[in-house]
Formats: structure tokens, sequence, C-alpha cells
């Protein structure tokens, strides 16, 4: 069986960040699979996912997990998609006949 090529255009990188951890995977070149993953645990409450208030309380904290996950998949001059909570962004999707 051959490989598959990869044909996605746009980052190999991604990291989530959710309020109990942060996760990043970086895709294989070749294929579509996971060619490495990374985690990093968040103490309780250093991230609170809101619209209202301040999502990141302990800042020191989530930045360094994000830093080491990147660091783990090679992403630390890569172009990284980021995934946020649902609670912690605004987005409206409207749908107008005309304008």
């Amino acid at each position: 069986m051959s490989e598959r090529k990869r044909t996605a255009v746009g980052p190999m990188y991604a990291c989530e960040i959710t309020p109990t951890a942060v996760i990043a995977a970086r895709a294989a070149a070749v294929g579509d699979a996971v060619e490495q993953l990374s985690t990093r645990s968040l103490p309780a409450g250093a991230l609170v996912p809101s619209l209202l208030t301040e999502n990141i309380l302990q800042r020191e904290v989530v930045k360094e997990a994000v830093g080491k996950v990147l660091e783990a998949i090679g992403a630390q001059a890569h172009d990284v998609i980021a995934i946020v909570p649902d609670a912690a962004c605004r987005i409206a999707l409207l749908d107008f006949d005309t304008l």
C-alpha cells in the first residue's frame, strides 16, 4: 500500500488550550497521521474560559505550558493553529440575502 501524499495547505502544527491542559501536535509530512504529540497539565483555575472576564488567571503557568508543548513538537519558528475553548471566543455567523 502506498503512502498518501499530504495535500493540505496550512500549518502542520496545532495547539489546543483547555482549562485542564495544553495539547500540541505535529502532522506527518506524508499521509494523514499525527507524527508528534505533547501535553502539559494545567492546575485548576489557571485558565477559565469566559466572554465576560479574564480567561488566563495564571499567565506564566499557561505561557510555560504552551512553550513546552510547542518546543516538544518542534514548532518554535513555524505557523501554528490555535484551538481555544468555545466560551473564550465570540463568533457570529450571519446569513444575509442582501446587504
